[in-house]
């Protein structure tokens, strides 16, 4: 009817002016307007619409099911793959719908950074978020009541771990609640090993939410992590599955801890057990994590011995210096950067300029008198220079 229309107005141009106007009112009413509609609102247009999208979705199915086997059979036939079922909306789009998201201001910052945490939760190992072994408060099995209250009254911790003759023999797990039972007993001398509960263990390869998913079944708070060679690696609670999600958590009893510190502009401390991720963030600068996951570990790559304090590396623009050290453990480092590498290009040129000094032209007189000398003296007189 369009094309009939336009045809008695110009027979010339009435297939272009169909075009148009068919164009105009699908976009209008058959696009703009009814998306518009929706979005402002989405659940009273949801339940008028629900019913007749289902019945046409039922009566198209034989049709939908035609064309779909259609369609795989060539897919097939040229060696591709059919996916019957897949996710409709990837990792990825979703990671982009909420960084558009907080762009947008609909999200804030800290609601970005959880989603985001909650995606790599999945990704990340027991080994990156663990107590490491060298930082574990244990108890020997002899130990009595009264030694282990005064060792959980110095940690601030609820649960600690007891070993038989070496830390690699953990036995159990003490709770200060069966403490407390002995305590008003008093049965102060009693050897914690009576009151210990069974040690839970899992390998340092295990992703975070399958722990976190036997945890919640096991209905345990405190794991012990052991390598590849059943050595205890380190231990693990439910307070730092949480914290990958929502940051770090303090109570009454934690301590601050700052792992590194702001000495000027280009020189930091930093705590040697900071994670190279957030290292590289910080100081903006790319240092390889292979084989290890902190500061430290990086230094003892690069060192190649045992380190001593004041043992000094450069790599790229940083210098790094060992500080402090417990043992043959690095604690604190000092690191550098070099300013000149700071300077940006046209910085570097400005500076230039200052220290050659202005560049001085020869005023209006005193080129006319030196073109005066050179007539006079025979030799050809150049042409002034136009500035």
């Amino acid at each position: 009817m369009a094309t009939v229309l336009a045809l008695r107005f110009s027979e010339t141009l009435g297939e272009l002016i169909s075009t148009v106007l068919i164009s105009l009112v699908v976009l209008i009413f058959c696009e703009i307007t009814p998306k518009t509609a929706a979005v402002q609102n989405p659940i009273r247009w949801a339940r008028v619409l629900v019913r007749p999208v289902r019945n046409a979705a039922w009566l198209l199915r034989p049709i939908v099911w035609s064309l779909s086997a259609v369609t795989n059979f060539f897919v097939r036939l040229i060696g591709g793959q059919i996916k019957h079922r897949g996710p409709f909306v990837t990792e990825e789009e979703l990671r982009l719908l909420v960084s558009v998201g907080e762009e947008e201001g609909v999200l804030e910052e800290e609601e970005t950074e959880m989603i985001h945490s909650i995606f790599e939760f999945a990704d990340t190992t027991v080994r990156e978020v663990m107590v490491p072994r060298i930082d574990m408060v244990t108890l020997e099995a002899d130990a009595t009541v009264d030694e282990a209250v005064d060792l959980a009254l110095q940690a601030g911790f609820s649960r600690i771990p007891v070993y038989k003759e070496s830390i690699d023999e953990i036995t159990g797990v003490l709770y200060t609640k069966d403490m407390l039972k002995q305590l008003r007993e008093d049965h102060n001398t009693l050897p914690v090993r009576d009151l210990v509960r069974p040690a839970y263990f899992v390998p340092e390869t295990k992703k975070l939410d399958d722990l976190l998913r036997e945890i919640q079944q096991k209905r345990v708070h405190m794991v012990i992590v052991v390598d590849e060679y059943g050595s205890v690696a380190g231990l693990v609670t439910i307070e730092d599955l949480v914290e990958e999600i929502v940051g770090d958590i303090q109570d009454e009893y934690d301590r601050e801890e700052k792992l590194y510190e702001k000495v000027s502009e280009n020189e930091y401390i930093f705590d040697a057990k900071i994670n190279i991720d957030e290292f590289n963030e910080l100081m903006d600068t790319k240092l390889d994590n292979t084989g290890y996951e902190t500061l430290g570990g990086f230094l003892y790559a690069q060192l190649d011995k045992i380190p001593v304090v004041g043992d000094t590396i450069k790599f790229n623009n940083l210098t790094f210096t060992v500080l402090t050290t417990r043992g043959r453990r690095i604690t604190q480092v000092r690191v550098v950067r070099d300013q000149k590498d700071q300077v940006s290009p046209t910085e570097q040129a400005e500076e230039g300029q200052r220290q050659a000094g202005p560049l001085l032209l020869p005023l209006p007189a005193d080129r006319r008198e030196a073109d005066t000398h050179h007539d006079n003296s025979g030799s050809p007189s150049e042409q002034p220079s136009h500035y």
